[in-house]
């Protein structure tokens, strides 16, 4: 069962007053459903704590991200190299229990799409989910993800 989508309480700022700038009552609301949905899936916050974040400066900023783009997209893309960590109220980096068990495992990005290689699993006490992957891309960019947006594949 899908959580409930808050109501903003913030009509004049945060992301409702940011997109509200640019598109139709109609498009903001969807715009707000979209990135209310999307984050709680993927923070598995409560929908108190997700409505404070989108209400906020940084819901602004998202706002401004999202401008021209498809809100869920971007949110996807990007959640877990910046807006997780503004999510949580945390820029420490947490020291990494790496577990080595699975490297090099071929796994698909539920996220992306793409087929990445797995580097080693790792627990954030910091997090709701606490399990999580760093992975490389074709491009060789190294990125951390939420073990439930990977697959292990073989070929």
């Amino acid at each position: 069962m899908a959580k409930k989508i808050l109501k903003t309480q913030n009509k004049e700022y945060g992301f409702w007053g940011t997109t509200e700038l640019n598109y139709t009552n109609k498009e903001t609301q969807d715009r707000w459903n979209d990135a209310f949905e999307i984050l709680v899936q993927l923070s598995g916050k409560s929908p108190e704590s997700i409505r404070e974040y989108l209400d906020s400066p940084s819901g602004r900023h998202l706002a401004d991200e999202c401008y021209g783009n498809n809100v869920k997209a971007t949110i996807l893309s990007n959640y877990y190299k910046y807006y997780e960590k503004d999510l949580f109220g945390d820029r420490t980096k947490i020291i990494k229990q790496k577990d080595k068990t699975m490297f090099g495992t071929l796994v698909l990005n539920k996220i992306t799409g793409n087929k990445d290689v797995l580097l080693y699993t790792y627990k954030n006490p910091n997090r709701i989910n606490k399990d999580y992957a760093t992975c490389i891309d074709i491009n060789e960019q190294i990125y951390d993800i939420g073990l439930d947006f990977i697959i292990p594949i073989e070929e």
